[in-house]
């Protein structure tokens, strides 16, 4: 006999709220998809919310203001239907996508993403609330990833709460989290995968960095731009860590790894996605990456008031590209520039987005200096946050190079390195624990 333990009753009750969701989305379709969405899918997906933030150990406080951050993303989804507070053309092409594979209109336009939407609205009924909803709802089991990753590198619970509260209320990625973006799944794929990459650093299990770059997966073939994260763990491996593997073992992983990034290759190259366009050119590479930069850039340039440096963008030589790589790297980091504030707009995204960043850097430089006044260094003292602190800064290093180039708008911009939030956050973390405690790296 099953006893009635609290975990049963939850696992009975998810159970009972999905077979709920499809009855409902059995009986009622068309024009009642939407109120199916709502009184079925989002107490599921609240309650999922609740139980997991009450698993982190974080205090009352941190656990309120979670739930405070998931009601007001659902407030904010209605006024994102129906005043387009989010309003954005990818948006709008992600869902016409969505609903052009399920009407079986051909000669629409399709996107990746929006193949996506088309199998949420196939299963449970074209709504507007689904896709949006279900965005927030990942974001928020990102959020709870990246505490959790936090936990697991033993910062200090005070540090971590601050950590998680920029996490949690940071007004861009709640605006991007109601809308149907790709973002919020690159959100949430980075915090997974990093948190399965701290399980590697910790046990040096094969099986956890390659299951940290499996998680990516999705993100980079929807967005090549993503391979920015998988990039590091490799370099990691085969750089940080001599004496932690045997010749054997090292062989095995960069063939698992190779295969892994070959693919990612060769399907985005197959479908004409992203920075990998660059390899089918059959002018050489530095044509291809030309053209890439012309296609993405040049267009947006022209109607963009927060456009930048649009002078780099006509290059004639691999010269000028590597003079402008470091100042493009910058702005697409920090834009707005605070020079560049001419509305309140740009205000508001500056201080609320930009200065986070501004910190970052600050933190960082910090760190740094400390390092070379104290006598302990950071690898011998804490070698899980030594590797963290490394993965982390290649992360942002090889996303500032490759988005750097991608990225000619400080909307652009913003939208495109809300996901560095994650590891950005972490790495704040670290180092200000270590800066307090008075070691080095």
């Amino acid at each position: 006999m099953i006893k009635a333990t609290p975990q049963t009753l939850r696992i009975v009750l998810c159970s009972l709220l999905i077979l709920a969701a499809s009855i409902g989305r059995t009986c009622f379709v068309g024009a009642y998809a939407d109120f199916v969405t709502v009184l079925m899918w989002l107490p599921f997906y609240s309650a999922i919310v609740f139980f997991v933030f009450s698993k982190l150990q974080l205090g009352k406080g941190i656990l309120i203001l979670s739930y405070a951050s998931w009601l007001i993303r659902l407030v904010m989804i209605p006024l994102d239907i129906y005043f387009e507070i989010a309003r954005s053309g990818d948006q709008l092409s992600f869902l016409l996508s969505g609903k052009n594979i399920i009407l079986g209109n051909d000669f629409l336009e399709r996107t990746g993403f929006g193949r996506l939407i088309a199998c949420e609205f196939r299963i449970f009924g074209i709504s507007d609330y689904l896709p949006r909803s279900t965005n927030s709802f990942i974001v928020m089991l990102g959020i709870a990833a990246a505490m959790r990753s936090m936990e697991k590198l033993n910062l200090e619970k005070k540090t971590i709460k601050i950590c998680s509260a920029i996490l949690l209320l940071s007004p861009f990625t709640i605006l991007f989290s109601i809308t149907a973006l790709r973002d919020p799944l690159y959100f949430f794929s980075i915090s997974c995968s990093l948190l399965i990459f701290i399980d590697w650093i910790k046990e040096k299990k094969l099986k956890y960095l390659i299951l940290a770059t499996l998680v990516m997966t999705p993100s980079v073939i929807l967005h090549s731009g993503n391979i920015c994260v998988v990039f590091p763990y490799a370099l990691l491996f085969f750089v940080y860590m001599p004496g932690k593997r045997t010749n054997k073992y090292a062989i095995r992983v960069l063939l698992i790894l190779g295969c892994i990034l070959a693919s990612m290759v060769l399907f985005s190259t197959r479908r004409d996605l992203g920075y990998f366009t660059a390899l089918q050119n059959k002018n050489g590479l530095y044509a291809g990456f030309k053209a890439f930069i012309d296609r993405s850039n040049v267009a947006n340039v022209q109607e963009a008031r927060s456009a930048y440096l649009v002078w780099t963008i006509d290059f004639v030589n691999t010269w000028q590209i590597l003079l402008y790589t470091p100042l493009r790297m910058i702005y697409v980091l920090l834009s707005p520039m605070i020079w560049d504030i001419s509305t309140f707009s740009d205000l508001i995204a500056f201080s609320m987005d930009s200065l986070i960043f501004l910190a970052f850097i600050g933190i960082q430089i910090v760190y740094f200096v400390k390092r070379f006044k104290t006598p302990t260094p950071l690898k011998k003292v804490d070698y899980d946050k030594y590797m963290f602190l490394k993965c982390g800064n290649w992360i942002v290093f090889v996303f500032s190079v490759l988005f750097g180039w991608g990225t000619v708008t400080a909307g652009t911009a913003i939208r495109h390195r809300n996901f560095l939030l994650v590891p950005i956050c972490i790495m704040m973390g670290i180092c200000w624990d270590v800066i307090k405690k008075n070691v080095r790296n």
